[in-house]
């Protein structure tokens, strides 16, 4: 797997950073928002623990919503404040790992799409999940396809499925054209050239982290563990994710 991973990274050294490379980074950047504000921060009964470092802030931001009543009729709030601490997670990683000790397209490209994926979130979180009313709050829940309630088998499943799928291919061709999408990349990517540690099972191993401590941050607000959600993120979201994600690396 880590020979793999080797044997494509030469490959791509190769090519240039020029539009057309951004062009795709960027679309890429755009769907992988998309796919995380229909299916993951819609208006759903049974949420999903988002994984990454973007889901520390989601969770973190949950706690806030569910303290404050000022921000409990703020729909946008939860994916606003994540999008933010996505931001500054990201900025103290390239200032202490990436630019010190990664190399320059990995860190260009990260870079780039860190700012694309911020500026996503932010602009997507308002249109679609937002209070005002514009025509793009009819995309909501994937057009309304998939209701509050949902069937937990089919509805939720489904769902995660289609996220999984979305999100660990765009990390993978992320990853392989010698880039990352951010986040827990930075460390893995580290890890991978000074300890010779596999990208996507460290990638793996964080994002269960990272989803333990969601639930209890989110458990010390309402006392309560969510088994649904827990189930669906750490049973099939993150098995999935990874195992798409391997294929494409």
């Amino acid at each position: 797997m880590i020979k793999k991973e080797e044997n494509t990274n030469i490959f791509f050294q190769s090519k240039k950073i020029n539009f057309n490379f951004i062009l795709i980074n960027i679309i890429l950047c755009f769907f992988y928002c998309l796919t995380d504000i229909l299916f993951v921060s819609g208006n759903y009964k049974i949420n999903l623990y988002v994984t990454g470092v973007h889901g520390i802030g989601d969770a973190i931001a949950k706690v806030l919503k569910s303290n404050f009543s000022i921000l409990q009729y703020n729909s946008s709030f939860v994916g606003f404040f994540a999008a933010f601490f996505y931001l500054l997670v990201n900025f103290i990683l390239f200032v202490f790992i990436a630019f010190p000790k990664l190399d320059g397209k990995f860190n260009i490209i990260t870079f780039l799409n860190t700012i694309f994926i911020f500026i996503f979130l932010t602009i997507l979180t308002i249109l679609i999940n937002g209070n005002n009313g514009l025509v793009f709050n009819k995309m909501q829940n994937f057009f309304g396809i998939f209701d509050y309630e949902g069937k937990f088998w089919f509805s939720n499943f489904l769902r995660v499925f289609i996220v999984s799928l979305v999100t660990g291919i765009i990390a993978g061709i992320c990853i392989r054209i010698g880039g990352s999408t951010g986040g827990i990349d930075i460390i893995s990517k580290y890890l991978y050239i000074y300890k010779k540690k596999d990208i996507s099972l460290i990638t793996c191993i964080f994002n269960y982290f990272i989803s333990i401590i969601a639930t209890f941050l989110i458990y010390t607000t309402t006392k309560e563990f969510y088994w649904e959600s827990i189930f669906l993120t750490n049973f099939v979201k993150i098995p999935l994710t990874t195992f798409f994600m391997y294929l494409i690396i």
